[in-house]
């Protein structure tokens, strides 16, 4: 009888031996394969969808090959805007022209100091490896609300010989009869290093 109860130890310690190992290796090696598993299908939809959120683009632009011809000719209109930071008070001048243009006083200017310009990771940007610098500038100008949005769309339209962004506008109310206002704008213009 004794050699039977061994037998059923021997059975059981050997069944919880397999049990452990198989449970070992469930763990340590199917579950994170799993999870990385469902990672990997979940950014697999996320850009499924993102395709097909593509895909009518492209079509609409004619095709992949259309599409990047007109991303090209996009790129190089810009660097034709592109002056160089010799010409910084030239640039300065175009935008008192435009504010005067527009029936606006000229109260304020300030600008900074040229920066190198860099993309939202931190990289310097360059064109055509030319490294691009930034200017900020403050306008304070007096006049009425349609006169600064006009100013404003002169200013990011492809006439203007650089390109700019508008950080922000502040607009104060001067007079409600008149609807004259003071607007504070800021603006990056970007040039490129001489």
């Amino acid at each position: 009888m004794p050699a039977s109860v061994d037998l059923r130890v021997s059975h059981s310690l050997g069944l919880a031996a397999v049990c452990a190992v198989v449970g070992v290796s469930w763990s340590a090696a199917y579950l994170p394969n799993a999870r990385r598993l469902r990672d990997a299908q979940t950014q697999r939809a996320q850009l499924n969808q993102q395709l097909q959120q593509t895909e009518p683009l492209l079509a609409r632009a004619g095709g992949e090959a259309a599409w990047l011809a007109a991303q090209h000719q996009r790129l190089t209109d810009m660097q034709a805007r592109f002056l160089t930071s010799r010409e910084v008070p030239r640039l300065l001048d175009r935008v008192v022209e435009r504010v005067n243009a527009n029936q606006l006083a000229l109260v304020d200017v300030n600008q900074g100091n040229l920066t190198p310009a860099t993309d939202a990771n931190g990289n310097a940007l360059t064109m055509s490896q030319t490294p691009c610098l930034s200017l900020p500038v403050t306008l304070t100008v007096q006049g009425r609300y349609r006169a600064v949005t006009t100013l404003l769309e002169h200013l990011v339209s492809r006439e203007f010989p650089s390109v700019v962004t508008v950080d922000s506008v502040h607009l104060v109310l001067d007079d409600s009869a008149t609807g004259a206002l003071t607007a504070t704008i800021d603006l990056v213009l970007y040039v490129l290093g001489s």
